[in-house]
């Protein structure tokens, strides 16, 4: 595939996928009050799917009709004698004939006067001098059409890595402080947490730790997956809402979750330069938070100490991509109403 297929492939792709994310926007809302939020996560593979799926293309093989042989002409012998009478006819262009002036004067000498004005023509060497004439010929000879396709290719995937690296670098530098102002866990809430986990149908192992740079509980890391919790999680929750919490987070891992938002985000990096990319993101994670309530109040929590849970979360910590989210968190209780 060449860099001009390859562009081609690309900003088709972009096409089709800014046409179903503002599909995916648009049916969220009645797939959730019809479906619910895990059915309106669904939507978002629309995009997805597009994304990586390759253009399907079928090739046409035209058999190119053969060559017409030229007309034989059949001459008779007699043609090819020429009578002796015949002469050679010869036709002689007529000579230009110059402009003619005439003047009013009794001198036949100088009654007319030939004058001659022959047009200037002008070429295109000179018009242009050695300089851009030198530089034309080097712009036309690298400016071409798969030249400039290599071109946009390479500033594409050049902002799709920085800001794919933008985003791993600081979920990196994130998990680092996490672990760095981390504490002891103590044995009860140990406990509390594997019991969490076996309700809430997770099995891949995590690691659990108190810090002191995490004011809401949070989850974080693919390999091995992070549950951090406030230093002071057992006085701020009391037991009911430490449950809820800890299933909350504990059903995000069950539900790989963390897998999503990493794909998500090198999706989102591929279309940096989509201005439905940043809505995009937020919608998705609305959904994706919602979804996770949805698990949880399926798993027999009340819905009203659940929804006071995640108001209390929001009013003592700052929010973060975690527990809460301030930009979906009353989209989050709206959802709640639904049965």
């Amino acid at each position: 595939m060449t860099a001009n297929e390859f562009l081609i492939h690309g900003l088709e792709a972009t096409f089709w996928v800014t046409a179903l994310t503002l599909l995916a926007l648009a049916l969220r809302g009645p797939v959730t009050q019809r479906f619910g939020s895990r059915a309106a996560m669904l939507l978002w593979l629309m995009p997805a799917l597009r994304l990586i799926a390759p253009t399907l293309t079928k090739k046409v093989e035209v058999a190119a009709p053969p060559p017409a042989k030229p007309p034989v002409t059949t001459y008779e012998p007699s043609s090819w004698i020429v009578p002796a009478t015949t002469e050679p006819t010869v036709q002689v262009a007529e000579a230009a004939k110059p402009e003619q002036t005439f003047y009013a004067t009794s001198d036949p000498a100088a009654q007319m006067v030939y004058a001659y004005a022959p047009a200037e023509v002008t070429t295109p060497e000179a018009t242009q001098t050695p300089i851009l004439a030198s530089i034309w010929e080097i712009g036309s000879t690298f400016m071409t059409a798969e030249y400039l396709a290599s071109l946009v290719l390479s500033l594409w995937f050049l902002g799709a890595l920085i800001a794919f690296a933008l985003c791993f670098s600081k979920a990196t530098r994130w998990r680092n402080t996490l672990i760095a102002e981390a504490t002891d866990v103590p044995e009860p809430l140990a406990k509390k947490a594997e019991a969490a986990a076996e309700r809430a149908g997770a099995t891949k192992p995590f690691t659990l730790m108190l810090t002191g740079a995490a004011e809401t509980p949070q989850l974080m890391g693919l390999g091995k997956p992070i549950l951090a919790l406030p230093l002071d999680f057992q006085e701020r929750y009391n037991e009911e809402e430490q449950e809820m919490a800890l299933l909350h987070e504990l059903t995000h891992l069950r539900r790989r979750d963390l897998s999503v938002l990493m794909a998500s985000e090198a999706a989102f990096a591929l279309q940096w330069f989509n201005p439905l990319t940043p809505t995009a993101r937020k919608a998705l994670r609305a959904d994706q938070e919602a979804a996770c309530d949805e698990a949880v109040r399926g798993l027999g929590v009340n819905t009203k100490s659940y929804a006071a849970l995640l108001l209390k979360a929001a009013s003592l910590g700052r929010p973060l991509p975690a527990l809460t989210l301030d930009h979906s968190l009353k989209e989050r209780l709206i959802r709640m109403q639904n049965p």
